[in-house]
């Protein structure tokens, strides 16, 4: 070993661990301080649904409401329960989704899914909703 090898590699057992600190990330290092109890942000955020019925002068239609973390269901105020779900709306003759009304766009802290039947009465109330509520439109399909 060289006159320099050996001055170097001793001071290298001194310096290395003060370098590989010095390299880490904060990953690798353990917080500076202990978690305290939970705050409302860290909580799971509950999930709120509700689909209702509402009937304007125009007609029909059907919201299907999906809210986490608050539950803002509100969009539903003034409307009537449905009983089934989903899967139950979308299988009744002619139904069919009108549009997705959805933060931040829309007026509601839920996404909002708008539906009716066919009938000219029913489909332009529920196009009136979408429209009033800056909801994106998918058409009959």
């Amino acid at each position: 070993m060289s006159r320099i090898a050996r001055a170097v590699v001793p001071a290298l057992f001194v310096l290395l661990p003060a370098l590989a600190a010095c390299g880490s990330t904060t990953a690798d290092q353990p917080p500076a301080t202990t978690a305290g109890p939970a705050t409302t942000s860290q909580l799971p955020r509950e999930q709120a649904e509700e689909i209702c019925s509402v009937k304007d002068s125009a007609g029909t239609y059907f919201l299907k409401i999906t809210s986490y973390g608050d539950g803002d269901l509100s969009a539903c105020a003034g409307g009537t329960q449905f009983k089934g779900d989903l899967d139950t709306l979308i299988n009744m003759p002619t139904v069919d989704r009108r549009c997705i009304i959805s933060p931040p766009k829309g007026p509601y802290r839920a996404i909002v899914g708008v539906y009716s039947s066919t009938r000219t009465n029913d489909e332009s109330a529920a196009r009136a909703r979408c429209a009033a509520d800056n909801g994106e439109d998918y058409g009959n399909g």
